[in-house]
């Protein structure tokens, strides 16, 4: 009977032990440290319009943008990837919104950061009548070099939040028949 109940109790523990592990969270390894990466809305200078509502621009639904690769760049200058599960897709007209969305979360070296390099291989537009308009990337996807305005620092098994906010209102360019895309960013640390 004893043998029974400690079986038990160790069958038991293994269970919430792997429940644990199975939280959707980045495995992290030794000198390395979490990061999870929001998506939000830069503030709208007072000047700016966006093509999305007038003229003849067909209206939309959503916005989804493929995330496909995240690399940082370290303070030293060395380029690392951040081991995450891509690609991943946000609607900007959520973000837009006022909604943040979260990438799924990553893991890098630990070390201090001053740089992303953001990849977007794709882009669905979704209009309201519900017609789908794929936006055709350039070669490799479109490619933005985005300045982290105060370095952020990944330390070893532990979590870091970092905001990547998106330029929504100039991103999307209606051009006679056609949207175009061209997304500007803004980094901090969260």
């Amino acid at each position: 009977m004893k043998h029974a109940r400690f079986s038990l109790v160790v069958l038991a523990a293994a269970l919430l032990a792997a429940a644990g592990c199975d939280s959707g969270n980045a495995v992290v390894a030794t000198g390395q440290g979490q990061v999870q990466l929001v998506v939000s809305a830069a503030a709208q200078p007072m000047a700016a319009t966006t093509t999305l509502s007038g003229g003849d621009a067909p209206r939309l639904r959503s916005a989804y943008v493929t995330f496909s690769d995240i690399v940082a760049r370290s303070i030293e200058g060395q380029f690392v990837d951040l081991d995450a599960p891509f690609p991943a897709s946000v609607d900007i007209l959520q973000v837009a919104a006022g909604r943040e969305i979260s990438l799924p979360a990553g893991v890098l070296p630990a070390g201090t950061y001053d740089q992303l390099v953001v990849v977007i291989s794709g882009v669905e537009l979704l209009t309201e009548n519900g017609t789908s308009i794929v936006v055709t990337p350039p070669g490799g996807g479109w490619t933005r070099i985005v300045r982290v305005q105060e370095p952020f620092v990944v330390v070893e098994g532990q979590a870091t939040t970092v905001i990547l906010r998106i330029h929504w209102w100039s991103a999307f360019r209606w051009m006679q028949d056609h949207f175009e895309f061209d997304p500007t960013f803004e980094c901090t640390r969260g």
